[in-house]
């Protein structure tokens, strides 16, 4: 089955990005983490924990991750 044709005026003017606006992201649960090890007092594992809802060893996991990560980042 053929397309339709659309004429310009029925065309969009811009990008769909342009014209919807986007989603705020909500926060990650790594993101939640970073967070609390920004505070002046830092943070305990239990602290992190139940911010997140997950296990000791995951969050230790989750962060030798993201030093490595960082680390790849900024090495030179």
């Amino acid at each position: 089955m053929p397309r339709k044709k659309i004429s310009k005026d029925q065309q969009i003017a811009g990008p769909v990005s342009s014209i919807m606006p986007t989603p705020e992201r909500s926060k990650s649960k790594i993101d939640v983490v970073i967070e609390r090890l920004g505070q002046p007092d830092g943070a305990t594992l239990v602290d992190l924990c139940e911010a997140t809802g997950w296990q000791a060893h995951s969050l230790r996991g989750a962060l030798s991750c993201a030093l490595v990560s960082a680390s790849r980042m900024c090495s030179f």
